[in-house]
């Protein structure tokens, strides 16, 4: 996708601002309960007030009407919930829709409506900008401006949902940046409309490490689904792993192509779980480029949708 922001190129590490209340948009259901343990309030609030926010989309506290008046100002004045904000929607002719959306420290990121593909698709992004430098993307030339906060990434799919009325859809990580670059911000956003991620990772071997990779999985992924040429060395890499995490490692299973990949994941996935394909490596073992590898992924997923 095109990047919408000119800022500098240089990595930007100080948001979200440390003395910014406490913005609720940013917490997993766990991190919400502890905070209101902490506060001495009741914790079936914190199961209600996510509720609002991800299922419901409501980020005024006024509106969460299922809390008491005196609970719903005590939250008001204490935190805040985020949104992006749509600064220009762009539509096509193939129905496809394509949103700037303004961050709190005014970065602007790009978000994509897909429709009928066949499901309907929102794409959305991970980075302001990207390190990548790929010579055909125009993100890559901004260079990475800075990661988006797990808020900020979840934050997009409420903002479609709501600008376009659809209470289902699927979720695409091909917007700007690279979400294996922004990892934890990414698994955390996730958790807000999933169960478990099911995680495609693997192709062209650039002889990258993937020891730190596989350690960062843990907890986060239900299990990693191995393709491509680096299919053996990270099928090492979490071997080795697990060896000294024993049953916390991640499970990993070699699938050769794409196809067993996603294949091998519907077989394993309960209902609300994520196949997330994000490689970590280049696409040329086995495709032209990422957007080839990307409209595969999709052509899989949209024909097991069409035999289930």
């Amino acid at each position: 996708m095109q990047g919408a922001s000119s800022a500098s190129a240089r990595p930007s590490s100080d948001w979200p601002r440390r003395d910014a209340p406490i913005d609720l948009a940013e917490l997993t259901l766990t991190e919400l309960e502890a905070l209101f343990d902490q506060r001495h309030l009741p914790r079936f609030h914190a199961r209600q007030i996510f509720r609002w926010i991800w299922k419901r989309g409501v980020t005024d506290f006024s509106a969460m009407t299922d809390l008491g008046l005196a609970l719903r100002e005590q939250l008001a004045e204490d935190f805040r919930i985020s949104t992006p904000a749509i600064v220009r929607r762009d539509v096509s002719e193939d129905g496809t829709q394509k949103f700037v959306l303004a961050l709190q420290d005014a970065r602007r990121i790009e978000s994509v409506f897909i429709p009928d593909t066949p499901a309907q698709t929102f794409c959305i992004s991970t980075q302001v900008g990207c390190a990548m430098g790929c010579a055909f993307c125009l993100t890559g030339k901004m260079g990475l401006v800075r990661n988006l906060t797990a808020g900020e990434i979840a934050g997009q799919v409420r903002v479609l949902s709501h600008a376009l009325q659809l209470p289902e859809f699927n979720i695409v990580l091909m917007g700007m940046g690279e979400p294996l670059h922004n990892y934890d911000a990414t698994l955390k956003a996730l958790t807000a409309y999933t169960g478990g991620v099911h995680l495609i990772l693997g192709g062209y071997d650039k002889g990258a490490e993937f020891a730190e990779l596989a350690a960062a999985t843990e907890g986060r992924v239900k299990q990693v689904l191995l393709i491509g040429a680096t299919a053996p060395r990270l099928a090492t890499a979490f071997a080795a792993r697990a060896a000294t995490a024993g049953p916390l490692a991640t499970p990993y299973v070699l699938c050769g192509d794409l196809q067993g990949a996603v294949t091998a994941a519907a077989a394993s996935a309960e209902p609300g779980d994520v196949v997330l394909l994000s490689p970590a490596c280049a696409s040329w073992d086995q495709y032209r480029d990422y957007e080839q590898r990307g409209e595969q992924f999709l052509r899989l997923v949209s024909e097991l949708r069409a035999r289930s």
